[in-house]
C-alpha cells in the first residue's frame, strides 16, 4: 500500500504541478495592476466603485503587501506601469498619480485637463508613454514620464482593452480588433483583422494583445486567435473555447510558456489562468490553489515567479521553476476535466467533463493518502458533454482528488469538502 501511495502521489504532483499561495495583507481587495520596481512590487486596486482607490506595497517578493500612504486618495486605480523606480498609475477621475522615487512621494497630474479623465489603460514604450483616457480625443502621449501630455487624434479606436509595447512599435486591442504604431504611438494603422469577432460587428472586443516573434496573440470572449501577417488575418490559437461571457484578460510570457488569464461574471464560472509551452496553443489550466470562481484582472512575471491580482482576493502568486510537464496539467485538449462546482462544497459538488472523442473513461475520488475512496464512472464514453455529482455526506472535512483517467491521459483536480 504504502508504494502505491507513493506512485499516485508522484502522478499526483506531475498532473498538479505549481500551486498558487495568496499574498498576505490583500485577502479582500480588489487588485487591477500589478508592476516591479528594482526591489518592489506594487499592486494597485479600486473600492466604493470606482471613486476610491489604493495602491499596496511589497518588498519580499509578494509575500506580504502593506498600504502605501499616497498623502490622497487617487480614486480607483484602473492600470499601471514602472521603470528606473518611477511608477504612473491610471486612476479613475484623477489623472494619473506619478511616483519618481520608487513609491516614496506621489503627486496627481491631470492628463487632459477634463475634470474626470479616467486613465483606464497605460504602457511605456522606449520613447513614450501612451494612455487610453475615456474622454476627450481618447488617446494621449507624454515624453517626459506622465508630466504633460499630448492629444493623439485621428487613430480610429474605441474602448482600448490593452497595450503591448514592443520596441517603438505599440499594439492595442479595442472594440474593432487590434491597431499598431510603428512611431511610437504618434499614428496608428488599423490591419483588415479578419477572423477576429471583434471585427466588423463590434460584438466580441479584443481584450488582450501580445507579440511573440512574427505572431500576434489576441484574447477575445471565448476564444484566442494568432496571426502571423501583422493582424491582417487571424486564426483561433487552438481548441480552446470558453463559455458564454468568459474572457481573456491578459496574456503574458515567460521563457517558451504563455499564460492568460479567464474570467466569467455568471455561474458556474471557468476560472485560472491557462498555460501553452511552445507556442503550440495547446492550453492547460493551471487552477490549483486560486480562489472558485477568481475574476482576475491582469498577471506579471517578476523573479521566476507568475502573479495574479484578483478581484475581491487580493494577488496569488506561483513559482514558475516548479511548473512542468505542461501534457498532463489540470486541462487536456482532447479530455477535460473542465470544472469543479461549487469548491470549496458541502456535502455534494458538481464534475463536469468535456469529451471531444470517443474513449474509454474512469473517473475516481481518491483521499489526501492516495486511496481511492469513490469510483464515480468507469467505462466508454461518446464525444460530449457529461456531469456527475458526488455527495460526500458520510466523509470528513479535507482535500480530496477527482482524477480522470482518459485515453491513457491522467487528470487531476484538488477539491475541498468544508463542513
Amino acid at each position: 500500500m504504502k508504494l502505491i501511495i507513493i506512485i499516485f502521489l508522484f502522478l499526483l504532483t506531475q498532473s498538479i504541478n505549481a500551486q498558487w499561495v495568496p499574498s498576505t495583507g490583500l485577502s479582500t481587495k480588489n487588485i487591477t495592476s500589478i508592476v516591479k520596481t528594482s526591489d518592489k512590487i506594487f499592486a494597485g486596486g479600486r473600492i466604493n466603485i470606482f471613486t476610491s482607490g489604493e495602491i499596496f506595497v511589497s518588498s519580499d517578493n509578494g509575500i506580504s503587501f502593506s498600504l502605501v500612504d499616497m498623502g490622497f486618495d487617487p480614486s480607483g486605480i484602473f492600470s499601471m506601469i514602472s521603470f528606473n523606480d518611477t511608477i504612473i498609475a491610471g486612476t479613475y477621475e484623477k489623472g494619473v498619480a506619478i511616483s519618481t522615487n520608487n513609491g516614496v512621494n506621489w503627486i496627481l497630474n491631470n492628463v487632459n485637463s477634463q475634470f474626470r479623465p479616467g486613465v483606464f489603460e497605460i504602457i511605456k514604450n522606449k520613447s513614450n508613454i501612451i494612455a487610453y483616457v475615456n474622454d476627450g480625443v481618447a488617446l494621449y502621449l507624454s515624453s517626459n514620464g506622465g508630466f504633460n501630455w499630448t492629444g493623439i487624434s485621428g487613430h480610429n479606436m474605441t474602448v482600448i482593452t490593452n497595450f503591448y509595447a514592443s520596441g517603438d512599435t505599440v499594439f492595442a486591442s479595442h472594440r474593432h480588433g487590434i491597431s499598431y504604431s510603428t512611431n511610437n504611438g504618434y499614428n496608428w494603422t488599423r490591419p483588415a483583422n479578419n477572423g477576429l469577432t471583434a471585427n466588423p460587428d463590434l460584438s466580441t472586443p479584443a481584450n488582450s494583445i501580445i507579440k511573440v516573434n512574427d505572431k500576434l496573440i489576441c484574447g477575445e470572449l471565448r476564444k484566442l486567435f494568432v496571426s502571423t501577417d501583422n493582424g491582417n488575418n487571424w486564426i483561433q490559437a487552438g481548441n480552446l473555447e470558453l463559455s458564454q461571457n468568459s474572457v481573456f484578460t491578459d496574456i503574458v510570457k515567460h521563457n517558451n510558456k504563455l499564460f492568460t488569464s479567464v474570467y466569467r461574471l455568471t455561474s458556474p464560472n471557468p476560472y485560472g489562468v491557462y498555460v501553452d509551452e511552445n507556442m503550440n496553443f495547446n492550453w492547460g489550466n493551471i487552477a490549483s490553489g486560486l480562489p472558485v470562481g477568481s475574476i482576475i484582472h491582469n498577471l506579471m512575471i517578476h523573479n521566476g515567479r507568475l502573479y495574479a491580482g484578483l478581484q475581491a482576493h487580493g494577488v496569488y502568486s506561483m513559482d514558475l521553476n516548479n511548473l512542468t510537464n505542461i501534457k498532463n496539467s489540470v486541462q487536456l485538449q482532447e479530455f477535460n476535466l473542465i470544472e469543479c462546482f461549487p469548491n470549496p462544497f458541502n456535502p455534494s459538488i458538481n464534475i463536469k467533463l468535456k469529451i471531444k472523442e470517443s474513449t474509454e473513461v474512469n473517473l475516481s475520488i481518491y483521499n489526501l493518502g492516495g486511496m481511492k475512496i469513490k469510483e464515480l464512472y468507469k467505462g466508454k464514453l461518446q464525444k460530449g458533454n457529461f456531469e456527475y455529482k458526488w455527495n460526500a455526506e458520510e466523509n470528513v472535512s479535507g482535500v480530496y482528488f477527482v482524477v480522470m483517467n482518459a485515453n491513457g491521459n491522467k487528470t487531476v483536480q484538488k477539491i475541498v469538502l468544508m463542513k
